[in-house]
């Protein structure tokens, strides 16, 4: 289109030269002058006056053709030597000059944004990694939004969640703890992503156009650079392009950065960790117009580790509707790749294959959740992100759960290891054995946690493993199985050139834990430097479920000198809820000293003690925890009757539903106080129950309750379904978002019977 407007002019033009040439070239009759009068006599003449018919007026073809081919001919050469000769040079010029509004800062953020986001596009599910047609699904197709709260909220057990986007809004400078696998780096992929333009989060558009950084805090240490000069550094850039001069510093000082620093628990030797916390703060200090956030597992944080203005916001776990959201676009996710690989479809045989895709996966996430709600042990760690995927791939191969954490672990050890290639009937695969190839991982596992590694070598881990070989009867080299166990498994992969880490801490940990479980001779003293070590905290607890007795662990631990935290005793409460084989009366002696610390003041006093203790009661759950938490809620103490409220909602689910309604609806009268009030409203939305007792009790804190328990009790009364204050639970358009933004939390719920009234 362009080529013939460019055409059109200049032939226009062409056309308006030659009018005009044409104008100038023709005769025009001379004016008759005056002459003076020649002196002769005057004679008497007659005149005759003989004239021409008029002629027709001439066509514009017949006066003009010539001049109109002229016009066409000189544009058509116009046009052929503007294109062959100086169509190139002017866009050569255009392209010039929009480099130079740019600039070389310009330039490469055009390069370095989309990198960048290529490096965090796709979701890092454990054991989705290609093999039986499956990939890793893009983020945006699965991703929940994380909720996240202060500790005092979610010790009071209120309804004060915080998304990612309103607490952005709200505080600069986040640190951000989690449980182990609860989504922390996925939440970081999401904002890489979301600043990046790949996803489109109109909330955080309105933060302004900030340039994503991430950095892994592990690979930070060990130097004297600081963080802005790292920023710059190749091993950490997403692409292979140095940067301007002071290109990150320039942005950092305008302000215009997003800062992602993950795993400050990841940084192992506490001198180390030290340092990377003294990198964050001299950033922060340096360049204080930025937005900074830090992630960091919630045993291995501090609080004053960061200087400044940083507030801490927990990460919450799953509820019922993340769970379903979860597992819904697992399923759609994984189905939906393994339809759109098939190459031997036509575009509308693949899309009916991706339209039955989605209809599997709705009944797949059903069969799922069911299995989950049956399931006490593993609904409960279900809650968080990592463990849910590793269910949702047992549950994919088997359609059978396991019943507590390690037999998980150990399922889906045996689906990456071993079923993966053996469903693979297109490939002959010479290499270990099943159980050579978890030997082999539990000596790097146990190796990297040891010395205190998140990574290593390839060289390193070859010779490491070397020994091995002849005595599992390996029939390939050591190189040879490692570069299988990175390809087929999924578990050990490569970070960098040469470099290993495994796919998530949890699979090193679990491995490390089997490795000491396995040896007849193992001492219990070899845990006494590390029972107050984070890093360690989550192998003593798989240890525990995987030993056939626990007892001596369990008095072990006890028998340790405690410190003000109680973390000793609350280790000793963490075992007993993973289903560990214990002594009766061992489990006694310890809960009785979980339930004597829970009530006593000291406790109190101390809130993330406090509130440790509760969830460790809490996770241990049955019938006796569901009668202490009821006594609790009859005569404790108010701050612990609402942390009380709080647990028999979650203790209650997965015991004895209408038990805990019936306690809970005792105490919720409205002379009582506020706070509890609040959390027994809360717990009876957790609980779901919708006796006719219930719903009466909370339409009339409905009607007659002050302001602060009007929204929990109609969040109850729907349900739970809205997961904030009823200013903020508009049908059409929660969370005050504007109307155009679109989520898949956004909606209204239909019912069919019975519909509430106010009467």
């Amino acid at each position: 289109m362009r080529r013939y407007i460019l055409a059109l002019i200049l032939t226009l033009l062409a056309l308006a030269a030659v009018l005009f040439t044409a104008t100038a070239q023709t005769p025009t009759q001379a004016a008759p002058t005056a002459t003076p009068p020649a002196a002769t006599p005057t004679v008497t003449s007659l005149v005759i006056e003989v004239r021409q018919p008029p002629q027709p007026p001439k066509s514009f073809l017949e006066q003009y053709g010539i001049v109109a081919l002229l016009s066409a001919v000189i544009g058509g050469l116009l046009l052929f030597a503007f294109q062959k000769l100086l169509g190139p040079t002017f866009v050569e010029w255009g392209e010039q000059l929009n480099e130079w509004r740019k600039g070389a800062a310009g330039r490469f953020k055009e390069k370095y944004i989309p990198a960048l986001a290529e490096d965090h596009r796709a979701l890092k599910l454990v054991g989705v990694r290609g093999g039986e047609g499956l990939s890793p699904p893009r983020l945006k197709e699965v991703y929940v939004t994380l909720q996240m709260g202060s500790l005092k909220e979610a010790e009071a057990a209120l309804d004060q969640s915080l998304t990612i986007e309103r607490a952005l809004f709200r505080h600069p400078l986040l640190v951000i703890p989690g449980e182990p696998g609860a989504g922390k780096s996925t939440l970081l992929d999401y904002l890489t992503l979301a600043f990046s333009g790949d996803i489109q989060a109109p909330h955080l558009a309105q933060l302004g156009d900030l340039l994503p950084v991430y950095l892994l805090l592990r690979n930070c240490v060990g130097n004297d650079d600081s963080l802005a000069e790292l920023m710059a550094a190749p091993d950490f850039l997403p692409l292979d392009l140095p940067p301007p001069e002071d290109f990150f510093e320039q942005q950092l000082d305008k302000g215009r950065c997003l800062v992602l620093l993950d795993g400050l628990d990841e940084v192992i030797d506490q001198k180390e960790r030290d340092q990377a916390a003294s990198k964050i703060n001299r950033l922060v200090r340096d360049y204080p117009r930025n937005r900074y956030i830090v992630t960091c597992r919630a045993a291995g944080w501090r609080e004053g580790i960061l200087t400044g203005d940083f507030i801490t916001l927990y990460v919450r776990s799953f509820s019922d509707a993340d769970i379903k959201r979860f597992a819904l676009g697992w399923y759609r996710a994984v189905l939906s790749q393994k339809a759109r690989a098939r190459i031997d479809l036509s575009a509308e045989g693949r899309q009916r294959e991706l339209n039955k895709a989605k209809s599997r996966a709705e009944g797949q996430a059903r069969k799922l959740t069911a299995a989950l709600y049956g399931n006490a042990g593993l609904y409960r760690l279900a809650r968080t992100p990592i463990i849910l995927s590793l269910i949702a791939l047992v549950h994919y191969r088997r359609t059978r759960l396991p019943q507590g954490r390690a037999e998980l672990y150990q399922e889906c050890l045996k689906i990456l290891l071993d079923t993966w290639d053996s469903n693979d009937k297109d490939l002959e695969i010479t290499g270990p054995t099943y159980k050579a190839k978890e030997a082999i991982l539990r000596e790097i596992a146990h190796y990297f946690h040891s010395a205190e590694k998140t990574e290593a070598g390839r060289e390193e881990l070859e010779s490491l493993i070397k020994p091995l070989i002849p005595r599992l009867k390996c029939p390939i080299s050591a190189a040879e199985t490692l570069r299988q166990i990175e390809e087929r498994s999924g578990i050990l992969v490569a970070r960098a050139i040469a470099r290993y880490v495994f796919a998530h801490r949890t699979l090193q940990e679990y491995l490390t834990a089997v490795k000491l479980s396995g040896n007849k001779d193992f001492d219990l003293q070899f845990f006494a430097p590390y029972l107050r070590a984070e890093p360690w905290r989550e192998v003593i607890l798989l240890y525990a479920g995987l030993v056939e007795d626990a007892t001596a662990l369990l008095r072990f631990i006890l028998s340790q000198p405690d410190d003000d935290d109680l973390n000793m005793l609350i280790l000793a409460g963490q075992c007993l809820a993973e289903d560990a084989q214990l002594d009766e009366s061992a489990r006694a002696e310890a809960l009785k000293r979980l339930e004597t610390a829970f009530r006593s003041p000291e406790a109190a006093r101390n809130p993330l003690t406090f509130r440790r203790l509760g969830e460790t009661l809490a996770a241990i759950g049955g019938s006796d925890m569901l009668a202490f938490f009821a006594d609790l809620l009859d005569k404790g103490e108010p701050a612990q009757r609402a942390v009380a409220a709080n647990a028999l909602g979650q203790v209650g689910k997965t015991s004895d539903p209408a038990a805990a309604a019936e306690r809970l609806i005792a105490h919720l009268s409205l002379d009582n106080k506020v706070k509890t009030s609040r959390a027994i409203c809360l717990a009876l939305a957790e609980l779901g129950v919708k006796e006719e007792r219930v719903l009466t009790a909370l339409k009339q804190v409905r009607r007659e309750g002050n302001e602060a328990l009007r929204g929990p009790a109609l969040w109850a009364l729907r349900g739970g379904s809205w997961c904030n204050y009823r200013l903020s639970a508009r049908c059409a358009c929660r969370d005050w978002g504007s109307t155009w933004y679109r989520s898949s939390d956004i909606g209204f719920r239909v019912l069919v019977s019975p519909i509430f009234s106010e009467s």
